[in-house]
């Protein structure tokens, strides 16, 4: 009897221990709407921060929110990594008078990974004096790696 109740009560510690460590239903369910509401529109602030970013020639934003291994094709196929793709975006070649986004949506796919599309439009000056105007359809790729969201991939196509 003393061997049956031991067994028994190492069978509930085990079986304690397992439930400890398993992941809780809330875990396993992942992001709750609140949770994913509230980091789509973090997201969105930052797609907002990015435009003021070249807007304003400041790469901080860019440095901040573009992983390290980002890469982003531009409307002629060209392809650029992080460091040249700042570069060029806060580059003295082009004056913005306007640059703003809209049609902007949030699409999850995992709790890790979202996707953010919309509309660039702008206009400016190039370097001589060249004014300009551009609409561009644009993605940029979110990935959350070790608690931190970051922009992995991007890309735009010009819009006639």
């Amino acid at each position: 009897m003393k061997s049956s109740f031991a067994l028994f009560a190492s069978a509930l510690l085990a079986a304690g221990v397992v439930a400890a460590c398993a992941p809780s239903a809330e875990e396993e369910a992942g992001l709750s709407a609140e949770q994913r509401d509230q980091i789509g529109r973090m997201l969105m602030q930052w797609e907002h921060d990015w435009v003021n970013s070249v807007r304003e020639g400041n790469p901080s934003v860019l440095e901040r929110i573009l992983a390290p291994d980002f890469i982003y094709t531009v409307g002629t196929g060209e392809v650029r990594e992080k460091s040249s793709f700042i570069a060029s975006a806060v580059s003295d070649d082009l004056t913005f008078e306007s640059f703003e986004i809209e049609d902007v949506e949030v699409r999850w796919y995992t709790d890790e990974v979202v996707v953010i599309t919309g509309t660039a439009l702008w206009a400016g000056q190039d370097s001589d004096g060249v004014s300009s105007v551009g609409t561009s359809r644009w993605t940029n790729v979110f990935v959350e790696r070790d608690g931190e969201w970051q922009v992995v991939v991007g890309h735009s196509t010009p819009v006639d």
